[in-house]
């Protein structure tokens, strides 16, 4: 079994600034890298783009156009190919360093074998085999990266989604389920509201959404977890569209900027994991054990009204440009109640490189959009940092990245390879 015991991992950071300092957290020892607050002057940094895929006048060669590709649909091989979930067609394009197309996955949108409804998130494994999860099916489809039957995997139907990202180990993966921004329970005017009610909506709420899971077969294993983040519940009067009694809705809201894992898969399949609003991350083995710790002395960021706005501005557009009403009307009422946590999390986001370098997004004092980029090498050692800049959708091999966007004068999406260089390349 994979399940971590949280009381085994509760320890206490020696307060000293050396490189590391071992700890003894129920008899395992975990290696402490402690950084301090000054970070120096930024690395020196390079990107130019080798080649953009995705062209509306790609004439009868649709392979080089592309149709609803979704954020998390990019990804790249052991041998710096790149593959892009083509999620309108339910294929797989496949592209060469060279940015020529090279072979194409899937049987087209459906529920049969190799077949694709709702392409959500791309991954390359073991062995570069492909997989796709699919958010309608909820399953994982896999491809070999030669010829072959495609395999499906269905997610334990105590899954009900993903909260973003997978990963592919030898044993099987690792995935953190869905949590949703808020749930919400309607009862009949005439029904007394007992507190049980929200209580069993935030657990609902937050169960195993805090947690990354292993499933390998059929069995699904815990191998770390956090708190559940803090809830608010509110109850509200509403009187239905269609003819009926006045209505009681109890709706449970996640905290905004409460803490959330944030997680990413070095090549060995270890974990690296962010999950408390400290400026730190974990490595984490495959079978739930820490065996890293890195430490910067930042405390975290005290909640001010500049987040409040940032995060607000954000909702507010996206509000904007909904055009279903239900939709639209459900986002503001989310803004409209929205709480919010008494700490920003330092860390905001975390990416692996080709290199198994770690980059992590660091917020800093003065609210949105103050930020930076810090970059570790695997080994817990700092390599330097870089000014907030957008980080690509997938770092792929021999130092190079691609960014998923639009093209500005035909709003036709592509595909931009970039090579990097960092002041050690």
């Amino acid at each position: 079994m994979l399940a971590t015991d949280d009381s085994a991992r509760e320890s206490v950071v020696k307060e000293t600034v050396g490189p590391t300092a071992d700890e003894i957290a129920g008899g395992r020892v975990v290696d402490i890298i402690q950084h301090g607050e000054d970070v120096g002057a930024p690395i020196a940094w390079r990107a130019d783009t080798l080649h953009v895929i995705g062209d509306v006048l790609a004439g009868d060669d649709d392979s080089y156009t592309l149709h609803g590709v979704p954020a998390t649909g990019i990804a790249g091989d052991r041998r710096g190919n790149l593959y892009v979930l083509d999620a309108s067609l339910g294929r797989v394009l496949s592209y060469d360093t060279a940015g020529r197309h090279r072979a194409t996955f899937g049987n087209g949108r459906g529920e049969g074998p190799g077949e694709i409804m709702r392409g959500r998130i791309l991954v390359v494994g073991p062995g570069d085999s492909i997989w796709v999860f699919d958010r309608q099916l909820l399953r994982f489809t896999g491809f070999p990266p030669g010829d072959g039957v495609a395999r499906t995997v269905a997610l334990p139907s105590s899954s009900r989604q993903l909260a973003g990202s997978f990963a592919v180990w030898n044993g099987g993966f690792l995935y953190q389920p869905d949590v949703p921004a808020a749930t919400a329970a309607v009862l009949p005017m005439d029904r007394p509201v007992r507190e049980p009610v929200s209580e069993r909506l935030a657990t609902m709420m937050n169960q195993d959404s805090h947690a990354i899971v292993a499933l390998s077969g059929v069995e699904v294993d815990t191998i770390w977890s956090m708190p559940a983040a803090p809830v608010r519940a509110d109850t509200t009067t509403e009187t239905p569209a269609w003819a009926g009694p006045p209505r009681t809705r109890v709706t449970v809201h996640a905290m905004r900027y409460a803490p959330t894992l944030r997680w990413a898969q070095l090549s060995d399949g270890a974990i690296v994991v962010a999950d408390n609003d400290r400026c730190e991350f974990r490595i984490v083995t495959v079978d739930g054990r820490e065996v890293q710790r890195v430490v910067r002395d930042m405390p975290p960021i005290p909640y001010g009204e500049a987040d409040r706005a940032a995060w607000l501005k954000v909702r507010q557009e996206h509000a904007d440009t909904v055009t279903d009403p239900f939709v639209r009307s459900s986002i503001r009422r989310t803004i409209a109640t929205a709480s919010f946590a008494e700490t920003v999390p330092r860390i905001s986001s975390i990416h692996v490189d080709g290199s198994d370098r770690i980059w992590v997004r660091v917020r800093l004092e003065g609210g949105p959009p103050n930020a930076r980029i810090d970059i570790y090498r695997n080994d817990g050692s700092f390599l330097g940092w870089l000014p907030d800049m957008p980080l690509p959708r997938a770092f792929l091999a021999k130092n190079r990245a691609a960014y998923l966007r639009a093209d500005p004068s035909t709003d036709v999406q592509q595909v931009v390879v970039i090579r990097y260089q960092l002041g050690e390349n």
